[in-house]
């Protein structure tokens, strides 16, 4: 069984990546990312200065009906919540 890595540690290598790559570049690192962690789908937005600088979308929503991820595509938390708020408190300190 694949490990996954923890959110925060996700969200450190996805801003490491969005500073050195283009959004070309970083849809191909993700796309990698998502097919090496078995992952399903996922949405990544990355926001400076209060604009949106970099958005995608990767994977699938709903594996039986093919459908992709979208930007309306709901998410559950599940046990989430806390690497959350720990990346969220890390980004305020």
């Amino acid at each position: 069984m694949t490990k996954l890595l923890p959110f925060a540690i996700v969200v450190m290598v996805v801003l490491g990546l969005a500073q050195s790559l283009s959004a070309i570049d970083l849809d191909a690192e993700l796309q990698k990312m998502l097919d090496s962690r078995k992952l399903m789908g996922m949405a990544v937005e990355i926001s400076k200065g209060g604009s949106t600088i970099y958005k995608g979308n990767f994977g699938l929503r709903d594996f039986d009906r093919k459908l992709p991820v979208d930007n309306n595509t709901l998410f559950r938390m599940a046990s989430l919540s806390k690497s959350m708020t720990s990346a969220g408190l890390m980004l305020l300190y």
